[in-house]
C-alpha cells in the first residue's frame, strides 16, 4: 500500500476536501458498507475517481460497472452518476477529483 492509498483509508468522513485550487478539487471519500453516495449530475463540472481500497459499484449514464482497489474512472459533465459500496467489512476509500471545483470550501492555493 503506498502513502496516498493509506492516508485516504485513515480518512472515516463521508467527504473531506484536501486541495481547492482555482482549476480543480481534490475530495477523498469513504463509504460505509452498503452506503451509496448519491444520485447525482454536475452540469459543469468532469469528475476523475481513483478507488484506494474496498469494492463497490459505479452508476454512470446507465452504465453500471464493478469498482475496486485500484479502479479509476472519469465522468464527464452533465453525466448523471453513483457510487455505492458493496456489503464487507470496510466499505469503499475512493478519492475524486472535481475540475473546475465544485465542493463547498474555501479556495486553498
Amino acid at each position: 500500500m503506498d502513502q496516498a492509498d493509506a492516508h485516504a483509508r485513515e480518512n472515516q468522513e463521508y467527504e473531506r476536501v484536501l486541495v481547492t485550487t482555482e482549476h480543480m478539487q481534490y475530495v477523498e471519500m469513504h463509504l460505509e458498507p452498503g452506503q451509496e453516495m448519491g444520485r447525482t449530475t454536475h452540469p459543469d463540472t468532469t469528475r476523475y475517481f481513483y478507488v484506494h481500497a474496498g469494492q463497490g459499484v459505479a452508476r454512470v449514464d446507465g452504465r453500471v460497472f464493478s469498482v475496486s482497489t485500484g479502479s479509476m474512472f472519469v465522468v464527464p459533465a452533465n453525466l448523471t452518476h453513483n457510487v455505492t459500496a458493496l456489503s464487507g467489512a470496510s466499505g469503499l476509500w475512493l478519492h475524486t477529483t472535481y475540475a473546475p471545483p465544485h465542493a463547498k470550501e474555501e479556495r486553498k492555493e
